[in-house]
């Protein structure tokens, strides 16, 4: 009986795993991550002749945000589960005042890096308890710095993201409320897209070699930043996933 070319074709694509895509079996296993959103309230930033206060809510982290960060991860086989969205006030520590500004004030430097310092500010605003084991915790401030967006401490696992951002040049770097999500291609991102690339660093992911890369429109930025995650990504995040206990 003669071989039916096409569908012979057809059989050994689906039998042979390609390179860089998860296989059948880790598709269909969904991995569940606990994480928690909380906003943080009682802060006032003043930058540009502006008054930068948290303006996101419970309502929009379950109804928008949420609901983008998992269709974002969604290709990974991996989905976030909200154990709590709610709005926390800042601490006062000693020298609260002085934290803040430090942390409005603070730019990048020569290299275009952001300073470390302005995260240890604002860690001492925010009280993290209680913290449980496996679980991200995510927390929205109104702004992080110039042209700052998100930070992650993987070992922490914990996330801070800005509520307002100046990223970008020219006019695109003009202070202004970051939006929820945005719909069909990447044009400036958004704060669901930054939690889900900070999320990528809590489960292992680095920023691609902008020097090397080759592969474009990735979650974990580089040159021509979009949504995407590539296999290698894939696995990692899962495997990181999976211990995260």
């Amino acid at each position: 009986m003669p071989i039916d070319r096409r569908r012979f074709l057809a059989v050994l694509a689906a039998c042979t795993p390609l390179a860089g895509v998860p296989t059948l079996a880790e598709a269909q296993e969904t991995l569940r991550v606990p994480l928690r959103i909380f906003v943080l309230t009682d802060v006032d930033m003043a930058k540009g002749g502006r008054v930068l206060r948290s303006w996101v809510t419970a309502e929009d982290i379950r109804r928008t945000i949420l609901p983008e960060v998992n269709r974002i991860w969604s290709p990974a086989g991996i989905v976030f589960e909200l154990v709590a969205a709610e709005s926390r006030k800042a601490l006062a520590p000693p020298g609260r005042r002085a934290h803040i500004e430090f942390i409005t004030g603070a730019v990048r430097d020569s290299e275009g890096e952001s300073d470390p310092a302005r995260i240890d500010a604002l860690y001492r605003l925010i009280d993290f308890e209680p913290e449980a084991d496996g679980v991200i915790t995510v927390v929205l401030v109104p702004y992080l710095g110039e042209a700052s967006q998100g930070n992650a401490r993987r070992k922490l696992r914990r996330v801070v993201v800005g509520q307002w951002t100046d990223k970008g040049k020219g006019a695109a770097g003009a202070l202004r409320r970051f939006p929820l999500s945005e719909g069909g291609v990447f044009r400036q991102g958004s704060i669901s897209r930054t939690v889900a690339h900070e999320l990528g660093h809590i489960l292992g992911l680095d920023h691609p070699d902008k020097a090397t890369q080759t592969t474009f429109g990735l979650l974990m930025g580089g040159k021509h930043p979009g949504y995407d995650l590539t296999g290698d990504e894939v696995r990692k995040a899962r495997k990181k996933a999976k211990k995260l206990d």
